[in-house]
């Protein structure tokens, strides 16, 4: 029997895809990966502002994001939170997430 514990899925994740283009930071030109929520929190109102901040800042590098919410089920179309493809706003339920980001500026592509 192990003693280690499984490190528990963070309450948000942001799944992202290159544009074309765009050159990859990553080994291997890798185009497509996911920046979990928890990287540098365990709270799930900051771990939501840190990926909003990030998607701002890169989104610009980005053809496809997806914003999760973990604690929804795989197969419940409300796991998305945001979908973006290609510059194009897909989904946007930021508003159900409010008491989390109500004191962050959000751009305007954002705002819901």
């Amino acid at each position: 029997m192990s003693s280690v514990q499984p490190t528990p899925r963070s309450h948000f994740d942001m799944f992202v895809t290159l544009s074309p283009g765009v050159i990859s930071w990553f080994p291997g030109q890798k185009k497509k990966w996911c920046y979990p929520g928890n990287q540098f929190t365990d709270e799930p109102p900051k771990m939501l502002r840190n990926l909003l901040g990030l998607l701002q800042r890169k989104q610009h590098l980005f053809d496809v994001v997806e914003l999760y919410d973990n604690t929804i089920a795989k197969d419940d179309p409300k796991r998305i939170i945001l979908k973006i493809g290609g510059g194009v706003m897909i989904e946007n339920r930021l508003t159900d997430y409010i008491e989390f980001i109500k004191n962050i500026p959000l751009s305007p592509f954002l705002k819901p």
